[in-house]
């Protein structure tokens, strides 16, 4: 009888410590999993942000270069700005704009911020803006036609 009471005793149960420690680790554990799935949300919401932004970029990139203005060495960055080159296709939150325009210095064989004589080639910077990511590219816009001093048409 006293080998039956004393097998009792010892698989009595958890004590108190015991469970609050196993109660400890749970929670411990289930805090480092929800941080993970907060920051797993947090960055498919950036790189979601990132793509689209990309995407509107090109767009943007596109109707530059299909854009008719040319205002030769005397180009500034709002004659490349959404409206001005009739690209309006983005999503609200996002802000596309025109950063820098260089144009070509045969001289140096490279881009300059000052021209001297039009050689029908510009480096319009771009970038499209949200509230989490920005991206940017360069584009280069080429008129070959005849032009004027002041610009005009590009053909």
């Amino acid at each position: 009888m006293t080998v039956i009471l004393r097998r009792l005793r010892c698989d009595a149960g958890t004590t108190l410590i015991e469970a609050l420690m196993t109660i400890a680790i749970m929670a411990a554990c289930f805090a480092a999993i929800l941080g993970g799935v907060s920051t797993q949300i947090l960055m498919s919401d950036l790189h979601r942000k990132q793509a689209s932004a990309q995407t509107i970029l090109r767009s943007y990139a596109d109707a530059i270069e299909a854009s008719t203005t040319w205002r030769g060495c005397a180009a500034v960055t709002s004659d490349y700005a959404p409206g001005q080159v009739s690209y309006s296709d983005y999503a609200s939150g996002y802000t596309p704009s025109a950063t820098a325009v260089r144009y070509w210095d045969a001289a140096g064989a490279t881009f300059a911020s000052t021209c001297t004589t039009d050689p029908g080639l510009q480096l319009v910077t771009i970038q499209v803006r949200t509230d989490r990511a920005t991206e940017s590219m360069d584009v280069v816009k080429r008129c070959l036609g005849a032009r004027t001093a002041a610009g005009g048409p590009c053909p």
